[in-house]
């Protein structure tokens, strides 16, 4: 072989005919060498063999539906791995059995074991999803209907009787909130499976403040004087009962029907009660509307004498049984709403009660149940429009319909309306009582008594969690027959007093009125400046 070699290599530098160098040399004496060093380890044609194959398991996770489930950790005895988009982890498979535990947010916990690998090398598991229910209620247990319930990422509402459900529940703080009520938490460590939670309703005190007044020297000293007392509320005047709007709408309508004037500014007006962390009203008288029914006659409740029918004060009233007329106050209350207000109350939502009602001509009926129907339909179509704008819809109504079934010719039954609006605002106002009521004489000189009795009358008839939040009197007034009656008028602080507390001991708080927004001295509670 040695021999062969060196005569290979010769022949090679023969052939190029190149002179023996000491380059030459070297290369004749490093290929003797190798040609010495023995035979080759690879024999040329010899077979390489490949490596052994490393078997690998693939476990796919999918849900309760069987649709893949990716980011699902998948821990093969001590090692994990996470499933990819396709819900599927792969390892190698360790020659025994293997304990898969696979565990996500949201899912209840699986473990299998694999005794031996499977022909297709592939495991199929499932994880179902932890749900949590629960119910939200009053302090009362009264069922609360469109609670926000809120875990990590996932928000739902609760139904008509206060039942939730989120489904693939991951432990964490559980936040409900509800227009009206104050929000609660709870600490979910996913131990239990039903939570049941209850809110308590916000509890509102407050005065009103006049169209004018606001954003006018009255509108600071009215600010100050919730600063220093126990109000934590304000209901500003939007629209008063004859048509005027006082603040500057975008709503084309409104200017047509010349109601816009002494406006005051909203968003400077909303900024204030924010900064002072109160809660924002606005009013809106609603169906009594001078202005806007002559403006657009064919809303207006019509005469059978032909024309627009008039109330016993000559004032116009837009038809509340029919729907295009709920148009304009819904577009007002929806641009206050998105203005910044926490609350919009519509007052005069009722049919006329005044004037020559039988020549009134409605556009679809005037029945009792359909009166109802109509103004529980409005207020319904208003809470449909504002709870998702963030807004609570109150109610003004006439108190005497708290303690008589029937609705008193206004469209107003307490039952119904319990289901219709957020709050409820009856105006209980001793001096508008008549001799006899509640067993008075003179009902007017027991304002504190009144407003505790009428309260009383609308126990058991609600038929939903409304808040009632009544309006008070701080005002003196006598009717005519009262006074031939001999009745006198007993306003004074200590009479506002004693509706406040009669309101403390049985509502969600209350609303004082008076026509001018001027309050009687020492009637509030003062708290304390820190």
């Amino acid at each position: 072989m040695f021999f062969l070699v060196i005569l290979l290599l010769a022949t090679l530098l023969f052939m190029s005919k190149r002179p023996l160098t000491l380059e030459l040399y070297l290369i004749l004496f490093v290929g003797s060498l190798t040609a010495c060093a023995g035979p080759s380890m690879v024999v040329v044609g010899d077979p390489i063999s490949p490596a052994p194959e490393i078997p690998q398991l693939e476990v796919a996770v999918l849900d309760e539906t069987g649709v893949p489930l990716s980011g699902v950790v998948v821990d093969y005895s001590g090692i994990t791995v996470p499933t990819n988009q396709d819900g599927s982890a792969f390892a190698a498979w360790p020659d025994r059995a293997v304990t898969l535990s696979l565990s996500a947010p949201g899912f209840h916990p699986v473990t299998e074991v694999v005794a031996e690998l499977p022909i297709e090398r592939r495991v199929e598991l499932s994880l179902l999803p932890v749900i949590l229910s629960g119910t939200i209620a009053t302090v009362d247990g009264v069922p609360l209907p469109d609670a926000v319930v809120t875990l990590r990422d996932t928000s739902v509402g609760s139904d008509e009787q206060g039942r939730f459900t989120i489904e693939r529940a991951d432990p964490g703080l559980l936040e409900v909130e509800r227009l009206g009520y104050e929000p609660s938490e709870l600490a979910w460590e996913g131990d239990v499976d039903t939570v049941s939670i209850s809110l308590e309703p916000r509890v509102i005190r407050s005065v009103r403040s006049t169209g004018p007044g606001t954003g006018a020297e009255q509108w600071n000293e009215l600010l100050a004087l919730v600063a220093a007392t126990e109000l934590n509320a304000v209901v500003v005047d939007a629209k008063d009962e004859g048509g005027q709007v006082f603040y500057g709408t975008s709503n084309e309508d409104a200017y047509a029907a010349g109601a816009v004037g002494s406006t005051f500014d909203v968003a400077a007006a909303v900024a204030d009660l924010e900064s002072a962390g109160v809660y924002a009203i606005t009013r809106i008288v609603t169906f009594k509307d001078d202005r806007y029914a002559r403006a657009f006659p064919e809303m207006a409740v019509q005469s059978a004498t032909g024309g627009i029918w008039e109330d016993s004060g000559r004032q116009a009233w837009l038809d509340p049984s029919n729907p295009d007329a709920w148009t304009y106050p819904l577009e007002l209350a929806t641009e206050l709403c998105e203005a910044g207000f926490d609350e919009i109350q519509f007052d005069y939502v009722r049919f006329p009660t005044d004037g020559d009602l039988e020549a009134a001509v409605f556009s679809s009926g005037y029945d009792e149940n359909h009166r109802v129907a109509m103004i529980s339909g409005f207020l319904q179509e208003a809470r449909r429009s504002l709870n998702p704008l963030g807004c609570a819809v109150a109610a003004d109504i006439f108190s005497v319909v708290l303690s008589t079934p029937d609705d008193q010719g206004l469209g107003q039954r307490v039952e119904e309306l319990s289901r219709s609006v957020d709050v409820l605002s009856p105006m209980v106002y001793a001096s508008h009582y008549d001799s006899g009521w509640f067993g008075y004489r003179c009902p007017n000189e027991f304002p504190g008594q009144v407003v505790g009795l009428a309260l009383d009358d609308v126990v058991g008839r609600l038929d939903g969690p409304v808040i009632i939040r009544p309006w008070l009197e701080d005002f003196g007034y006598l009717s005519g027959p009262l006074r031939r009656q001999g009745c006198t008028t007993t306003h004074s602080p200590a009479t506002v007093r004693a509706q406040i507390d009669a309101a403390e001991a049985r509502a969600d708080g209350w609303i004082l009125w008076n026509a001018s927004g001027n309050y009687s001295e020492g009637v509030f509670e003062l708290v304390d400046p820190q």
